[in-house]
């Protein structure tokens, strides 16, 4: 029974001078494997599997980069021809559409020649000082509609008063030119019927007369052309 370790020779043993530093020893081992087995855990695990991840993720990139390659590189010059032409042709089909919608539409255009502005304060028909302006009508190509217009303003706003545009060249009232002032003293817009412009290059003027002597203020009028 010698050979077993009995209560009274480990007394003896934990007696022995080196005792102590022994268990320190193997504690010291002990914590130290510990660690080592945490750092393990901790850190190297996360990185194996990120590494793993990163090479996974890497490996998918290059082979949608070489799909992509493979796809793009199938299509040769003549192919890549046939594409550029297709959409040259589409383009050019696209353009021609959209001027041809303009050139249908033909826009009109509008024309305004100022007569200039004036007063009068006649009962009979007079011509207004300064209100004047010649006009070619062979100027103007296709023309559709002519207008007088003018601004009247009577003060006093109680009489009416009668405007008209005269071709003194040929010396006679532009027919459907005259129009009539109302009454008040709210200044008021005019525009005549439509009109005919005599051929060739006239000098036109304003004439007016009003219904008592109080004066009637212009302030413009114009002849308005459109073309169609």
């Amino acid at each position: 029974m010698e050979r077993y370790l009995t209560r009274d020779r480990l007394l003896e043993v934990s007696k022995h001078k080196h005792f102590g530093w022994g268990v320190s020893f193997v504690i010291a081992l002990l914590i130290l494997d510990l660690l080592f087995l945490n750092y393990k855990i901790i850190f190297v695990k996360p990185t194996l599997g990120s590494n793993i991840q990163s090479q996974t993720t890497q490996t998918a990139s290059n082979s949608e980069g070489s799909t992509i390659t493979e796809a793009k590189d199938s299509c040769g010059q003549n192919c890549q021809a046939y594409i550029n032409k297709a959409i040259s042709d589409a383009m050019g089909e696209s353009r021609t559409t959209s001027v041809g919608t303009n050139t249908s539409a033909n826009p009109a255009s509008e024309y305004f020649v100022p007569l200039g502005s004036g007063v009068i304060n006649s009962t009979s028909w007079q011509t207004v000082a300064g209100m004047q302006a010649y006009i070619d009508s062979s100027a103007y190509s296709n023309i559709g509609t002519v207008t007088f217009e003018i601004s009247i303003s009577i003060p006093s706003g109680n009489e009416t008063a009668n405007f008209q545009l005269y071709d003194q060249t040929q010396n006679h009232p532009v027919w459907n030119s005259e129009v009539t002032f109302t009454g008040g003293g709210t200044p008021q817009l005019l525009i005549s019927a439509p009109i005919t412009l005599d051929p060739g290059n006239n000098l036109y003027v304003v004439q007016a007369q009003t219904q008592l002597p109080f004066p009637a203020y212009i302030t413009q009028a114009r002849v308005h052309i459109i073309t169609q």
